[in-house]
């Protein structure tokens, strides 16, 4: 199935990844930044429960999370990724290289080349995908998260 989100066009099949998630595990990780993710994702807004469910992906089950720090609002600014089966035919990731030589490489995020779902939530896809599960089906393409998330766990917000 090809789905547009410009400037990327993909060719998903979201009935393949949706049956991968229906049996995967959620978050590994009992940091509290990854706690407040999962009970963020279950709250999600309706346009971005549907834009997770076009695609066959569970929003509370990324394949990486993590937590940028906190922005001046209190919101959480958070990265991560999620997978699908699909390849992307048009369009380049969120990540622009600014460095590179023989030991190392150096990117940056560039949000403007990113989908917006939301206000506070966009994507990019990419095809040299990270930490895939041996069971995923393939071809794996990589979403890229870019999100502002609010703080939802009764405990004191312990990220800067």
């Amino acid at each position: 199935m090809r789905l547009e989100f410009e400037p990327f066009l993909i060719d998903a099949d979201p009935e393949c990844t949706r049956a991968y998630y229906e049996s995967a595990s959620g978050i590994g990780c009992d940091c509290s930044g990854c706690r407040n993710y999962e009970r963020a994702a279950a709250e999600f807004p309706q346009e971005l429960l549907e834009f997770f469910r076009t695609l066959g992906v569970d929003p509370k089950k990324p394949a990486e999370v993590y937590v940028n720090g906190t922005q001046e609002d209190g919101r959480l600014w958070y990265g991560g990724f999620y997978h699908l089966r699909g390849t992307l035919l048009r369009g380049k990731g969120g990540w622009r290289m600014v460095a590179a030589d023989e030991m190392c490489q150096t990117s940056v995020w560039e949000p403007e080349s990113c989908y917006p779902v939301s206000d506070s939530f966009r994507i990019a896809f990419v095809e040299d995908a990270a930490l895939v599960d041996p069971n995923f089906p393939r071809p794996v393409l990589q979403m890229e998260i870019d999100a502002s998330l609010p703080w939802l766990l009764e405990e004191e917000n312990d990220y800067p």
